[in-house]
């Protein structure tokens, strides 16, 4: 008797999908931060995150 299992329903499988798209947020919003003269709101918009998440990474490259 097989086994089916949906993968998409497997809670690694959704914490994995989730850490996939808050890395690439992080990444289109630092390469918005240092390509354009766009302010934070519309970055946030823009990718879809809070204005927090844009100020923090605005901050961290700010660091380097």
């Amino acid at each position: 008797m097989p086994i089916t299992y949906n993968l998409e329903t497997d809670a690694l499988y959704k914490r994995g999908k989730e850490t996939e798209r808050l890395v690439k947020g992080m990444e289109f919003t630092q390469s918005l931060i240092e390509n354009t003269d766009f302010l934070d709101d519309k970055i946030a918009s823009l990718v879809g995150v809070e204005m927090a998440f844009v100020k923090k990474i605005r901050a961290d490259l700010k660091q380097r």
